[in-house]
């Protein structure tokens, strides 16, 4: 969810691909990253989302062959864990006002990134709002 509000991040598909390949006692092992992520340059990121307590040794090998797959291609891979407690509390209460239902044009007309809606130099808005 936080990268939902990165202004570089132009896609972001969940479980992209699996990958796939043959471990040490020659059992097949798979991982599915969490998520691949396109930048506006051009460049992508692919992100594994695990805590730091619930990464037993399997997993750690998981995320160091998707790592290592990322850099053969030229992609950036990260394992994030859990983000502050607050911060997600924020970017949900955020992300309530992405969907079209609280989209007022009205009120939106009346404000604007600057000067800063705390700043005295802000013109009042002169329309009515809506019904």
């Amino acid at each position: 969810m936080l990268l939902d509000f990165d202004p570089l991040v132009t896609g972001m598909p969940s479980q992209p691909f699996r990958l796939s390949w043959a471990g040490p006692d020659g059992k097949r092992v798979r991982h599915t990253p969490d998520f691949f992520v396109r930048r506006a340059d051009g460049t992508a990121l692919v992100v594994d989302v695990r805590p730091d307590e619930r990464i037993g040794p399997g997993d750690a090998v998981k995320f160091a062959v998707t790592a290592a797959a990322c850099r053969s291609v030229g992609w950036d891979f990260a394992r994030v864990g859990s983000p502050d407690a607050v911060l997600m509390a924020n970017v949900r209460w955020l992300a309530g006002y992405r969907h079209p239902r609280v989209h007022r044009p009205d009120v939106a007309a009346c404000t604007g990134t600057r000067p800063a809606p705390w700043s005295s130099s802000r013109k009042p808005c002169t329309r009515e709002p809506a019904a």
